[in-house]
């Protein structure tokens, strides 16, 4: 069965996407590597309010200008426990770094796009990026 997932890309003033150290456990997709604010659609939940509820759970700030971008089907694999569809939206923050609590995750990192090719940034991801750079960076 396929989960129903939501993940954002914010970006800041000089076009920097926010990405989180996923925490370094079993039992989750990625641990360890960087990836966007995100997660599962609970039961009756939109899109648009799962996406306003995980930010609110994992950095708890509030995100300008959400807007959906596109779908990303993902199917698992060693590092992905269940196929999984992610409803990919965009976002804006003037808020710094420094002000930004997290409460999920190891860490926070605003990357530019010289930065996408980290060895560490889920490469699923690092190929949406680079595809769809003009819809997530315009």
């Amino acid at each position: 069965m396929e989960r129903k997932s939501v993940g954002i890309f914010i970006l800041n003033k000089k076009k920097e996407v926010l990405l989180q150290l996923r925490d370094n456990k079993e039992g989750i997709d990625y641990p360890g590597y960087w990836g966007i604010i995100g997660g599962e659609i609970n039961n009756g939940e939109s899109d648009l309010d799962a996406i306003k509820r995980e930010i609110k759970e994992e950095i708890n700030i509030i995100i300008q200008k959400i807007k959906f971008i596109s779908k990303l089907n993902i199917k698992r694999s060693n590092l992905t426990l269940k196929d999984t569809e992610i409803s990919i939206f965009k976002g804006e923050t003037d808020m710094p770094i420094s002000e930004i609590i997290i409460k999920e995750g190891q860490k926070i990192k605003f990357f530019n796009l010289n930065e996408i090719n980290n060895p560490k940034i889920i490469s699923i991801l690092k190929d949406y990026i680079l595809k769809n750079k003009k819809s997530i960076f315009d």
